[in-house]
């Protein structure tokens, strides 16, 4: 009993010191150093409630004695409790404020609706995930993942997706437009990042999408990438560029500072309802992510909710202008 009432401490103050670690690089340096960074990573606004929940959990009841024929309980475990508790409404308070939106307009007739989506690998199969990407109306689908164990199913998608053009991507993503698309070369980002810019005129509108798929290790830092990315990015800065995709990299990173230059991220300027995409069921990362340049005017961004996959798709309603 006594041991187990000591690794229930351990845990307890383990938690709390992991909460104290990621607060600290949240207002300091937050994922700039790689060898740190994990810590930032597994402490998002979100979680923090939850972490607090378990260090609550945690904490043991303590040992009771007897005194006057009634139990006492010490009170240290009396104020631990409370002080679990404070904190967790506290941080939920928090992170209700700064991950829900309240910021969408209302669409007009010039929008053109773009949905985002990580499909997983198609574990749910064409079928099903089309049923909701053509519910949502949209005149571009920018998907990554697409592909089945790394074999893209072309034709399945274009017999899902029908009235849409449809064009691969080497790297297993696709995009589906209401239009016309002409492809530039794939770009590598950096090891297992990738990049393909497309021209799209869709209605009356003409603008480039950059697709976008940045791997998921940890062990590799995410500057390389998202500096590369920006740049692929300033090649287009003549004309209206989206960029589209699943970045693995929450949108605080420090490491978007030379995309948010001349680009502004679509949820956190017009978004509604609440911004983490992973991992549902309980998604508490922003890793799904649409970025406009300054010549992209987004009425409302939102996020979806979906049982065939565990990314979040991101739905963006947008209008276009031109320099002058």
């Amino acid at each position: 009993m006594k041991k187990n009432w000591f690794v229930r401490r351990v845990v307890g103050l383990m938690i709390w010191m992991l909460v104290a670690a990621g607060l600290i690089f949240r207002f300091t340096v937050r994922d700039t150093y790689l060898r740190w960074s994990v810590i930032y990573y597994v402490t998002p606004l979100p979680a923090l409630p939850i972490l607090f929940l378990l260090a609550g959990l945690a904490v043991p009841p303590g040992l009771s004695w007897k005194r006057n024929d009634k139990a006492v309980v010490p009170r240290s475990r009396f104020s631990m409790g409370r002080l679990n508790l404070f904190f967790g409404l506290a941080s939920l308070v928090w992170a209700m404020y700064s991950e829900c939106g309240y910021r969408g307009q209302p669409t007009t007739s010039e929008d053109i609706r773009l949905v985002f989506w990580n499909v997983a690998r198609v574990q749910a199969g064409t079928s099903r995930l089309a049923a909701p990407l053509l519910s949502w109306k949209s005149s571009v689908i920018a998907l990554v993942e697409a592909d089945e164990k790394y074999k893209l199913k072309l034709a399945d998608w274009q017999a899902a997706l029908p009235g849409y053009t449809v064009v691969p991507t080497r790297f297993g993503g696709l995009i589906a437009v209401d239009g016309t698309a002409a492809a530039h070369p794939d770009r590598l980002l950096s090891a297992g990042c990738y990049c393909q810019p497309f021209d799209l005129h869709v209605r009356d509108a003409d603008f480039t999408l950059l697709l976008v798929d940045i791997s998921s290790d940890l062990r590799c830092s995410k500057r390389p990438p998202l500096e590369a990315l920006a740049k692929i990015a300033e090649e287009f800065a003549d004309r209206p560029v989206v960029i589209a995709g699943d970045f693995n990299t929450p949108d605080d990173s420090v490491w978007f500072a030379p995309l948010r230059t001349h680009f502004r991220e679509a949820f956190r300027d017009r978004g509604t309802g609440y911004a983490a995409t992973w991992p549902l069921p309980l998604p508490v990362l922003t890793l799904d992510q649409v970025w406009v340049n300054e010549l992209v005017d987004v009425s409302q961004c939102q996020h979806g909710w979906t049982i065939y996959s565990d990314h979040r798709p991101v739905v963006t309603d947008m209008s276009f202008r031109h320099r002058r």
